[in-house]
């Protein structure tokens, strides 16, 4: 019985899903698995009422957690962009110094000596 309503179901995420397939996968997969975790909490305050300040609990450690995670990517971010034109500058300084010589002498070859 549950393998048969499992597979109702999943048919049925699928039906619905199918749609909105062309969308953003990250967002898609975002807002079913928001979905879900609301439908399992509930169906697990509901099946299980005693479990409930055990369900309050978890969700707000899932919530702090994920804010916790959400700071940390915040400083990554933060840290790659004050880093980022220190990198392209070392990365770049050979075409620079390239164009410079391609500029000064347009029959220049790029890896060569110039022949002005």
């Amino acid at each position: 019985m549950r393998v048969d309503l499992h597979c109702l179901l999943w048919g049925l995420d699928n039906n619905l899903t199918r749609d909105v397939a062309a969308a953003d996968p990250y967002a898609i997969a975002m807002w079913k698995g928001l979905v879900a975790g609301a439908v399992n909490t509930a169906a697990g305050a509901a099946l299980s009422p005693a479990a409930a300040p055990e369900l309050a609990a978890a969700a707000a450690g899932g919530a702090s957690g994920l804010a916790y995670a959400a700071g940390f990517t915040a400083l990554a971010l933060f840290g790659l962009a004050l880093s980022l034109p220190l990198v392209l500058a070392v990365l770049f300084e050979p075409v620079r110094r390239s164009l410079d010589r391609l500029a000064a002498c347009p029959d220049a070859s790029p890896s060569g000596p110039a022949r002005c």
